[in-house]
């Protein structure tokens, strides 16, 4: 159970705090590559290496012109994550050509990392990998024999940082080709440089902080991010000093163009883990699982909010007033969270399904269990649309997606994990109510990132 709480945290999509609190079993990002299971995945650029919203806004998507000539994405690099004798999440990257149920991960010619990462893509085969306990990044790219190679590396110790990890969410984002962002969320401050020049440098004059996010009086850290065109959306989470969920959500919205910062605050809502996007670019942002698991255990304090949605309208600097989802009232008093991305102004959601009674002695074993289903809402109306999927086996309450080039096409792929997070499968949600069994990991995968 330890073994799996460790991954969990390494993972990038759910931050984690000490083994007490609510957020300990976070695991990886939308589309990031690291291990924080609600965040998993590995982000892209589009074909120019900028980041853009892509088919459903997820963090740049690799965005392809379908006109383009030629067959399009057929090889990707993803991510696999294995426990090592201590129970700690060991990453490596990989070069796969199929990402169906018929494919398979070859590790035999993985990039191991020896430690927990992240990574990301500005595209045309270049990636950029965060590691835990590193003060560096490291940019990868993928040679004429389909295997990784070394091309550089940044230190960024100067600034305090200590690990480049970022709980696997997408901290490094691309935003033209001779600017990115690592967004440091151990100091609150965006660290901008050079992705392609060799050696890489930092703009020195151009960090900025934001640490709008830092509140005094509570516990905080980063939940989740993701990008909305020229915007980068930060949000922070909140507790008490005895770990129960703070209702607040705020959101640092950066403009990638000035680099100016806004923020938004919201306090109908707590515990943000993830965020989505509709097809009108508007974000949602989604509690982590353990705000409904510690509301079930009776863990949390009675100004605890119920496991919810909230939303950014596309290009608004505030959350929408007229828009909350209750997902406990939504599932008729159930335990739900994990928001993830679907097509079409989908999401999926998780709820547990276990015959046990969750409580303060099995909160974290029900987390990590395989005792959780799939379930499906309109994001545009919740109340009307949620439905349990069929099709795809229990799994624990730490899930994600992202969403890639196949050929021409953008496809969104859910992640779900085996018991205790030692292993998963990518299920294509093309259509929506019906995914269908992809590729295999013999370990937990990230997302995949088309080579171009």
């Amino acid at each position: 159970m330890f073994a799996a709480f460790a991954l969990a945290c390494s993972l990038s999509a759910v931050a984690c705090a000490s083994d007490d609190s609510p957020d300990n079993g976070t695991i990886g990002t939308l589309d990031s590559g690291g291990l924080d299971a609600s965040n998993v995945g590995g982000h892209v650029g589009n074909d120019s290496g900028i980041g853009d919203d892509g088919a459903v806004g997820l963090d740049g998507g690799a965005g392809i012109d379908a006109g383009n000539i030629g067959p399009g994405a057929t090889s990707w690099i993803v991510g696999n994550w294995v426990y090592d004798t201590d129970g700690e999440y060991i990453g490596s990257l990989t070069v796969v050509d199929n990402l169906a149920e018929s494919g398979t991960v070859n590790l035999a010619g993985a990039q191991d990392f020896g430690t927990d990462i992240t990574y990301s893509s500005p595209g045309k085969g270049v990636v950029f990998v965060g590691r835990k306990d590193q003060p560096s990044l490291q940019r990868w790219a993928v040679n004429a024999s389909g295997k990784l190679a070394l091309t550089g590396e940044l230190g960024l110790g100067a600034y305090g940082i200590t690990t480049t990890l970022g709980r696997s969410l997408p901290v490094i984002q691309f935003i033209a080709e001779d600017k990115a962002y690592f967004i440091d969320i151990e100091n609150f401050q965006i660290i901008v440089f050079n992705p392609s020049a060799t050696p890489m440098t930092i703009y020195t004059d151009k960090t900025f902080p934001i640490t709008g996010l830092d509140v005094e009086a509570v516990t905080d850290g980063v939940g989740t991010l993701l990008r909305d065109g020229d915007r980068v959306l930060v949000a922070g989470r909140y507790w008490d000093e005895d770990d129960t969920a703070t209702p607040l959500v705020k959101v640092a919205i950066i403009d990638v163009k000035t680099n100016a910062v806004k923020y938004a605050e919201d306090k109908r809502c707590a515990n943000i883990g993830s965020a989505v996007v509709d097809n009108e670019g508007n974000t949602y942002f989604g509690s982590h699982p353990a705000l409904g698991v510690w509301n079930t255990a009776g863990l949390n304090d009675a100004q605890s909010p119920p496991a919810c949605i909230v939303r950014i309208k596309k290009g608004e600097d505030a959350f929408d007033a007229s828009y909350f989802v209750n997902l406990q009232q939504l599932s008729n008093g159930g335990t739900v969270g994990t928001l993830m991305q679907g097509v079409d102004g989908h999401a999926y959601v998780m709820q547990y399904a276990g015959a046990d009674a969750i409580s303060a002695a099995n909160w974290k074993t029900v987390m990590y269990g395989a005792s959780w289903d799939v379930y499906l809402l309109k994001l545009a109306d919740a109340a009307n649309t949620y439905a349990k999927v069929d099709g795809v086996p229990k799994a624990p309450g730490y899930n994600s997606a992202f969403t890639t080039t196949v050929g021409h096409e953008q496809v969104t792929y859910l992640i779900i994990p085996v018991d205790e997070l030692a292993g998963g499968t990518y299920y294509d949600v093309r259509n929506p109510n019906a995914p269908k069994k992809a590729l295999t990991f013999p370990g937990y995968p990230g997302n995949a990132i088309p080579v171009q």
